[in-house]
């Protein structure tokens, strides 16, 4: 079965998408999901021409992805015909055979392309969080989670989407309200974060210059060397191997500079219809050549 047969199946009429609790308090606060990048990775083997983003979704509630979340862990209910009217939806089963040999079971999983970096949640039918505050021996680590937790359901009443805070894990996972827990027990407050992550040249940077620049002379010592490697043509064959890989690790939504250097490359792919990792490379190959070329 190919692909797009798969995804003509359209989403569930209702999914669930699993997440942390940090990322749950930054898309509703943002109102948009920020979604993963599929070039470079083993998600491209399912992506629908022109559409490189995806979100994971799962059709079921009891999915293997969030019973990981002993602690704390925050479940979006999705309404899949609002995702079906604008986005290419359809169930994929990733872990398929593999599934038994790395541990994990077989779970068709739901997915949602997109031509865009984010999606806007408005299709989020409700919002479900959890945390185990009693099993937090550490009393600044437990007044920060419920913090969050209480953000949290302040920005799903923002947005105007209900939102459920739950103590029991059976009880989040069964999305039983019955069960819900008293807003009134998250007392707790966090501090502000001390932490501010190190800025350094991102991995694909080179890639940014060679896209961007219009002359030799505009390029720092790193992004000329790889323009003259790509001279050579399994030196081609080397740098889209290796910026597959740097594209692939910057996939996901957290990861900061990488990710933003990751979907720059991807809008210039798509203005200049470019499908792949290797027909990027070549392109920016070949603009250097001619640029070389009228001097």
């Amino acid at each position: 079965m190919f692909i797009n047969e798969i995804l003509a199946e359209s989403l569930s009429r209702v999914a669930y998408h699993y997440t942390n609790t940090m990322a749950a308090l930054k898309i509703l606060q943002s109102g948009e999901f920020q979604l993963s990048s599929a070039l470079g990775s083993v998600e491209q083997q399912y992506m629908p021409n022109g559409r490189p983003y995806f979100m994971s979704a799962t059709r079921t509630k009891t999915g293997g992805f969030h019973q990981g979340g002993k602690r704390r862990g925050v479940l979006f209910v999705l309404d899949g015909n609002w995702f079906n009217q604008r986005y290419k939806s359809g169930p994929i089963d990733y872990w398929g055979n593999r599934g038994n040999i790395i541990g994990r079971p077989s779970e068709a999983e739901d997915r949602v392309f997109s031509s865009e970096p984010t999606i806007p949640i408005g299709g989020v039918a409700a919002v479900h969080a959890f945390f185990d505050a009693e099993n937090e021996d550490n009393e600044e680590q437990r007044a920060h989670d419920q913090s969050i937790i209480r953000e949290i359901l302040i920005a799903a009443k923002t947005q105007g989407i209900p939102a459920f805070y739950y103590t029991d894990h059976s009880a989040w996972i069964a999305m039983d309200t019955r069960r819900a827990a008293d807003v009134k027990q998250l007392t707790g407050s966090r501090k502000p974060s001390w932490y501010r992550p190190m800025r350094r040249r991102s991995y694909m940077q080179n890639w940014l210059e060679l896209m961007q620049a219009t002359a030799q002379n505009q390029l720092s010592k790193d992004a000329d060397h790889t323009r003259y490697n790509l001279n050579y043509d399994y030196d081609r064959q080397d740098a889209a191997r290796a910026l597959a890989v740097d594209m692939s690790n910057a996939r996901k939504p957290d990861a900061g500079q990488e990710r933003d250097d990751a979907v720059k490359i991807i809008r210039y792919m798509q203005q200049h219809r470019l499908n792949t990792i290797a027909d990027f490379v070549n392109h920016v190959a070949d603009k250097w050549k001619k640029i070389n070329a009228s001097k």
